[in-house]
């Protein structure tokens, strides 16, 4: 997970991540395997936050 989290960091509009904006909310998520990364990201600052990080199922709660 952290390698995919610094391969976001380094390059965020990578093709080969799967990454897709949130519906009725700002931010992003980030999916590595069973698991989300939720993130906000700002391209002025070249800054990602994330948000929430848990299982599926539990982290768009």
């Amino acid at each position: 997970m952290v390698d995919t989290v610094s391969r976001l960091a380094a390059d965020p509009d990578r093709r080969d991540l799967d990454v897709r904006p949130l519906v009725g909310t700002e931010g992003f998520r980030l999916r590595v395997g069973k698991w989300r990364i939720v993130y906000h990201r700002d391209d002025e600052a070249k800054e990602i936050l994330v948000v929430d990080l848990g299982p599926r199922g539990d982290v768009y709660r």
